[in-house]
């Protein structure tokens, strides 16, 4: 498990910041240009950490140096560069 916290660890810090700037009220002072930024990095931190859940559920695990998987390989990518896109679309 700490393996994993450490994978995404970043990211989580990025989401804990940024929902912690809309709880607080300082997205509404922010200009609306940043305000879009702030938003689009919630979404997508948010889409990452979904995708990566996925990931670790739903599959087995992925090696990316091992050639005879690559399959496995390039669905578990889809999984880590979809979801998020689709979040930042959708939001």
């Amino acid at each position: 498990m700490k393996q994993e916290i450490k994978k995404v660890g970043v990211l989580l810090i990025l989401s804990v910041l940024a929902l912690i700037t809309f709880v607080s009220g300082i997205y509404e002072l922010l200009l609306p240009p940043l305000q879009l930024v702030a938003m689009k990095v919630l979404l997508v931190s948010a889409g990452f950490l979904l995708g990566h859940i996925a990931v670790v559920s739903f599959l087995p695990k992925v090696d990316f140096e091992n050639d005879e998987k690559w399959q496995l390989s390039l669905f578990a990518l889809g999984f880590y560069l979809v979801i998020p896109s689709c979040f930042a679309i959708g939001g």
